[in-house]
């Protein structure tokens, strides 16, 4: 259920990001044994990358939103499986899932990533109202994505502190932030798999 105030216009629902987040959780199964940034970090990482696919939002609101967040999921101790408070739950939830997309991206040559990932296994059944133990969801990511990037980041940053270099993902990625302003290094390694991950679908014949 989500409530909407009578004078909200349709400027204030472009801006709002709430509603895109709750409707990700629809696309991947009840995880009961799983903790909770599995699930969360799932819609935080997922609700900016389909709000700038629909061009609610720009890539460099995108990233700036990104830089600003991402540290967060990286403070306090221990792996996320003890996490508590929403940046750790929230943002290293997010921060797993797009080293997971980036990792998958560099090892297939950006050939599929999450996004693909997740339209197969949902075409399988795997929607909210499914319940799903953690293992074969693993199973079913891996499967479709071809390779173990879920399993072996899970191990990196489940039981124990991430220890992901942020400065060096962001060189790789040419995304450079100086003083709120976000530009772009289009020669950088990673900036093609950068500029995929906003780019819009192609539109299919007869669509409206």
């Amino acid at each position: 259920m989500i409530f909407i105030g009578r004078d909200a216009g349709p400027e204030d629902l472009a801006r709002d990001w709430v509603l895109t987040h709750e409707l990700t959780h629809l696309g991947f199964p009840d995880i009961a044994d799983a903790p909770n940034w599995i699930e969360e970090g799932l819609a935080t990482y997922l609700e900016p990358l389909a709000r700038a696919r629909a061009g609610l939002v720009t890539e460099a609101a995108l990233w700036r939103e990104m830089m600003k967040g991402l540290p967060r999921g990286l403070e306090g101790e221990g792996g996320l499986d003890a996490a508590s408070g929403y940046g750790r739950i929230y943002w290293g939830g997010a921060l797993y899932w797009m080293l997971c997309d980036l990792d998958l991206r560099e090892r297939t040559a950006n050939a599929r990533g999450l996004r693909e990932v997740l339209m197969a296994i949902l075409a399988e059944g795997a929607d909210a109202s499914a319940s799903w133990p953690l293992e074969r969801a693993l199973a079913a990511l891996e499967q479709a994505a071809g390779h173990p990037v879920f399993r072996d980041r899970l191990r990196r940053m489940g039981s124990q502190p991430a220890r992901e270099d942020l400065a060096t993902l962001w060189r790789r990625l040419g995304v450079l932030y100086r003083q709120d302003t976000v530009t772009f290094d289009d020669e950088a390694p990673l900036a093609a798999i950068r500029r995929s991950l906003t780019a819009r679908p192609a539109s299919r014949p007869g669509a409206r």
